[in-house]
């Protein structure tokens, strides 16, 4: 239990790692839903709701630009938050356009490959959903049981009896904006490692058995080179 628990914790480590810039906009995310419910921000309270395609928008540019000069824009991606707060999106949020930009952020997620093959753009697809589902069941899980927590240590000690609604908005928003993410990355990544091994895997496999192939040729190449110059000299 002790090594899941450590295996568990080095595979939450490293989106910190290799999705710098998802993690930032959660963290911006959570940030802003904090000043808004805390009334610091009082104008463009549905701003956090653009989030998830500045997050989308991130993961792609971490795809495509892993490394080389383009890299800086996917380090870069973060700072986009901040001039769209300008916007007024209140009105956007509730229209077709919003639910349009989401979907096609979903579809950019899903061809960022350029795959074409049904059953692996399949897969991917399904990858995805899974992942999504995986990580807001284990954010759920967690919101529920720090919650029961809470209550628990209320009910015990009765100390902060009056915080009940902060606690439980703040737990919530810290589980679902932050972790919810973090988890679906870690899924993703550890998705990704597992595929790129099989396919190293797959190759080593292809290359063996075409030296094989290519060594049982040349052998029975050779048997048919001596049959035929025997063949000759018995002939003669």
């Amino acid at each position: 239990m002790k090594e899941r628990i450590k295996s568990f914790s080095r595979q939450i480590s490293g989106p910190i790692k290799n999705n710098t810039a998802e993690i930032t906009i959660s963290i911006l995310c959570f940030v802003s839903a904090s000043l808004i419910r805390e009334n610091v921000i009082t104008t463009n309270k549905l701003y956090p709701f653009v989030f998830p395609l500045f997050f989308v928008l991130s993961y792609l540019l971490n795809k495509w630009f892993s490394q080389g000069t383009w890299r800086i824009l996917y380090y870069i991606s973060p700072l986009l938050v901040f001039p769209f707060f300008c916007i007024d999106v209140s009105d956007w949020v509730f229209s077709i356009e919003y639910s349009v930009a989401l979907t096609i952020a979903a579809l950019m997620l899903l061809i960022r490959n350029w795959i074409s093959d049904n059953k692996s753009f399949t897969f991917q697809a399904t990858c995805y959903f899974t992942h999504l589902l995986q990580a807001a069941l284990l954010s759920g899980c967690a919101y529920f049981l720090l919650i029961g927590i809470y209550y628990s240590v209320t009910y015990i000690f009765n100390i902060f009896p009056q915080s009940e609604y902060n606690v439980s908005s703040y737990l919530s928003m810290i589980c679902f904006i932050i972790g919810m993410p973090c988890l679906f990355l870690t899924f993703n990544n550890r998705q990704e490692t597992l595929s790129t091994q099989e396919k190293k895997i797959c190759s080593g496999n292809t290359y063996k058995l075409y030296t094989i192939s290519c060594d049982t040729h040349i052998h029975d190449h050779t048997i048919h080179i001596f049959y035929d110059y025997f063949l000759f000299v018995e002939l003669t």
